[in-house]
């Protein structure tokens, strides 16, 4: 990319990892054309060929498990429907999330994720609409919380989840969320088993288990997904960025155990 000057630049942010075939690819341009010329918008509420198009293509790069797809404008949207499905499978109101976590700026998702020191007043007012964080160590060997070493350790912070489950919700615990690998927080990776261990947590509780791969997914992480890098599947999975190649654009991935939706119930003015 150029400034105003003429002078380059390296893009190695991809435009908050959303550029992941560059910018103005002439496949994306050339579809934004073709597409504009038939039909610019498409309520919601009216299926159409393109949306249909994407959904048979997000069933073939996701784990067979996923069935239902659900679009939305933004990660943080998306991530806050994900909540929604959540939260009406368990019952309960109360989310587990990881220290230096990040899920978006609206409402909900500021609430599930960390706030960096500069921006406190960002969430000024806002508790009483939100749900409920219950904040858990995040997975960080480099400078473990309790001093200890991987293996010996024994994945000591998913002791904290566990703990988590059964005390520390004033409600049941509607759902985990996390990324498979911490963005903004580091890009911080699992250590093995960690989260082959949370997702045998959250089955043993029939826990909803969310990962936000918004920024991880669509191939950014060598395959399509985190989860295929570390073979372990959540029951929701939220993709978005890469997703729209810099438009505006993002899907909650599920089956119809989670998927409670009615027809017209999720849906906005251009998603």
């Amino acid at each position: 990319v150029k400034d105003i000057e003429g002078k380059e630049y390296i893009d190695c942010t991809a435009q908050a990892w959303t550029l992941s075939v560059g910018h103005s690819h002439p496949k994306v341009i050339d579809a934004v054309k073709k597409q504009s010329e038939k039909l610019a918008c498409a309520f919601f509420m009216y299926d159409n060929v393109p949306m249909l198009e994407l959904v048979k293509r997000i069933m073939e790069i996701t784990p067979d498990q996923f069935n239902k797809v659900i679009f939305a404008l933004s990660g943080s949207v998306a991530i806050e429907g994900a909540m929604r499905l959540a939260m009406r499978y368990t019952g309960g109101q109360d989310f587990i999330t990881l220290y230096h976590a990040y899920h978006g700026r609206t409402f909900a998702t500021s609430a599930m994720s960390y706030t960096y020191p500069a921006f406190v007043s960002c969430k000024q007012g806002m508790e009483r609409f939100t749900p409920k964080p219950i904040r858990v160590p995040n997975f960080y060997c480099y400078r473990c919380y309790f001093g200890r070493q991987y293996p010996e350790c024994k994945l000591a912070c998913l002791d904290f989840v566990e703990h988590a489950i059964k005390h520390g919700a004033d409600t049941k615990v509607a759902g985990v969320l996390l990324e498979p690998i911490q963005a903004n927080g580091g890009h911080i990776t699992p250590p093995p088993g960690y989260l082959e261990r949370l997702r045998r947590i959250c089955t043993e509780n029939d826990i909803p288990l969310i990962y936000d791969e918004i920024q991880t997914g669509i191939g950014r992480c060598g395959k399509m997904f985190a989860s295929e890098v570390y073979n372990t599947f959540p029951d929701i999975l939220v993709i978005g960025k890469g997703l729209g190649a810099g438009f505006p654009i993002s899907a909650i991935v599920t089956n119809e155990k989670y998927s409670s939706f009615e027809a017209g119930e999720w849906g906005f003015t251009h998603a």
